[in-house]
């Protein structure tokens, strides 16, 4: 954002955490799939969810979706445990916590 005064010279302000993620979000994004034409859905997007005497069966899309998440749980996880990679520290009460500066930023308007 770019805001001009009296004597005409751009001053850059600082953009809010929303503000970037809009600006920098790509308008079609999809983690693992590839994208299909406009128009036409893949077979995954076709399938429906399907209930059975009572009983949900997730659809593959849903399926890979969870798989997705519970491997980005995962290396999240393990990104908490590597101190050799950290490029900050807390010192919370003492106690010294080593933490990344862009988990942060993108988890607490505090630190954006």
């Amino acid at each position: 954002m770019t805001t001009i005064h009296d004597n005409d010279e751009p001053i850059q302000q600082r953009l809010t955490p929303a503000e970037k993620r809009q600006s920098s979000m790509p308008d079609a994004f999809v983690i693992g799939r590839p994208q299909t034409e406009p128009g036409r859905s893949s077979n995954a997007q076709q399938s429906q969810r399907h209930v059975s005497a009572g009983i949900y069966k997730p659809t593959l899309e849903e399926e890979h979706n969870n798989a997705l998440l519970e491997h980005l749980s995962s290396d999240l996880g393990n990104l908490l445990n590597r101190v050799d990679i950290s490029d900050c520290y807390l010192n919370v009460r003492g106690t010294y916590m080593a933490v990344h500066k862009c988990i942060l930023a993108a988890r607490s308007n505090a630190f954006a």
